[in-house]
C-alpha cells in the first residue's frame, strides 16, 4: 500500500497543476462594429468566469441600436448594463468571444457590419418595445425607428470653429500631448472614444500598424493575399496589415500569425517604423545594454536614436521587451513623420 502513495500524490499533483493551468487560461476578445460610434473594451484577453465591461459611445447624431456577444462556437453570451450610460459588461466563456454592436441615426434603420443587420431588425431578437437595458438572455434593443426621415443636413453657411482638444485626458503639460493633436487633426487616430484618448493604455499590434498606414497615407494594398490565419478581410485592420506585410514592415509573429490584439513592444514599435520609412544607420552600435545589436530591433533602436524618435527609458536601458503604450506609441509616429 506504501508503495502506490508516491506515485498517486505525483498523479495528483499533475492533475491539480493541470486545472490550474486550464483556470488561468485567457481567451480572445474580438469586437465587430457599425458605422455610427465607438466601442472600446477594457481587455483584449479574459480568463472564464472574469466580467468583462466595454463601452459604448454614439456618434452625434447617431444612437445605440444593439449590442449583442457570441462565444466561439456561436452560442450567445448575454450582455447586460444600461444602454443609456453605455456601459456593458458579460461574463467571459470558456471561448474567445467576438461582440457585435449595431448603431443607427436619430430617425432611421439600423447601420450594418459587413451587410450584416442586428437581430432586432431579423427577427432572432423579437421585439417591438423599447428594451431601456439588457436583461438576461436578450441582447440590448433600441426603440423601433421613429417616423420621420434621417438625420436632418448641416447648415452650409455655419462658420468653422478654432480646433479644440477633444480629448479630457490629454492635457498640455503631458509629452504626448502635440503628438496626439497632430495625430487627431491628420487622421491618424480619432481615440478610444470621442473625449478619451487613453494614452496610458496598452497599445496593440493592431493599432500599431493601423496608425502607421494613416501615417503613409492609407495606401491600397497592392495583392488581396493575406498570409495571416488570424488576421479576417472584415477586419477594420485588414487593409494596414497587408499593407504592411506586402512592404515588408512585419512578417508576422509567426508565418501565417500576426497576433493583432497583442500588445505592442517597444522593439517593435521602432522596428515597424525603421522598415516602414527605409531606414539606415550610421552607428552600428548603442550606449543601451539591453539591445543587442544581432536581433531584429538593433539597427531600428540604432536608427531611433540617430532620429531622435526616442532617447530611451534611461541613458542605458531601452526596454525593447517593455510594452508600449498609445501615448508612447504616437509621440513615436510623430517624431518619424511631423518633423
Amino acid at each position: 500500500m506504501k508503495k502506490l502513495i508516491a506515485p498517486v500524490c505525483f498523479i495528483l499533483v499533475l492533475v491539480l497543476l493541470s486545472v490550474a493551468a486550464s483556470a488561468a487560461q485567457s481567451f480572445d476578445i474580438t469586437i465587430k462594429q457599425s458605422d455610427g460610434g465607438i466601442v472600446v473594451c477594457e481587455k483584449f484577453k479574459a480568463e472564464a468566469g472574469e466580467k468583462v465591461s466595454f463601452t459604448v459611445t454614439s456618434d452625434e447624431g447617431c444612437r445605440l441600436f444593439d449590442a449583442a456577444a457570441s462565444d466561439a462556437a456561436g452560442g450567445k453570451v448575454t450582455v447586460t448594463g444600461e444602454k443609456e450610460s453605455g456601459t456593458l459588461s458579460f461574463e467571459m466563456p470558456s471561448s474567445d468571444v467576438e461582440i457585435k454592436v449595431w448603431f443607427a441615426p436619430e430617425r432611421g434603420a439600423a447601420f450594418t457590419i459587413d451587410g450584416e443587420k442586428p437581430p432586432a431588425e431579423t427577427g432572432t431578437a423579437a421585439s417591438d418595445e423599447t428594451t431601456p437595458s439588457a436583461t438576461a438572455g436578450t441582447s440590448l434593443t433600441a426603440e423601433p425607428p421613429a417616423s420621420g426621415n434621417a438625420i436632418p443636413s448641416t447648415p452650409t453657411d455655419v462658420p468653422e470653429e478654432p480646433f479644440k482638444n477633444p480629448f479630457t485626458d490629454v492635457k498640455e503639460k503631458d509629452y504626448f500631448y502635440d503628438a496626439v493633436m497632430w495625430a487627431y487633426k491628420n487622421g491618424i487616430t480619432k481615440g478610444m472614444t470621442e473625449t478619451a484618448f487613453v494614452p496610458n493604455r496598452q497599445c496593440s499590434r493592431a493599432q500599431l500598424v493601423t496608425f502607421l498606414w494613416r501615417a503613409e497615407g492609407c495606401p491600397e494594398p497592392k495583392t488581396a493575399k493575406n498570409p495571416f490565419k488570424d488576421v479576417s478581410e472584415k477586419d477594420d485592420f485588414y487593409k494596414p496589415v497587408l499593407w504592411a506585410a506586402e512592404n515588408g514592415i512585419t512578417t508576422g509573429v509567426t508565418a501565417d500569425t500576426f497576433r493583432p490584439y497583442d500588445v505592442c513592444k517597444r522593439g517593435q514599435v521602432v522596428t515597424f517604423l525603421y522598415r516602414a520609412k527605409s531606414g539606415s544607420i550610421n552607428a552600428l552600435s548603442t550606449a543601451f545594454s539591453d539591445v543587442d545589436m544581432s536581433l531584429y530591433y538593433g539597427d531600428p533602436v540604432a536608427w531611433a536614436i540617430e532620429q531622435k524618435i526616442t532617447r530611451g527609458i534611461t541613458a542605458t536601458i531601452f526596454g525593447p521587451e517593455d510594452d508600449c503604450t498609445r501615448g508612447q506609441v504616437v509621440t513615436f509616429i510623430y517624431r518619424a513623420y511631423a518633423k
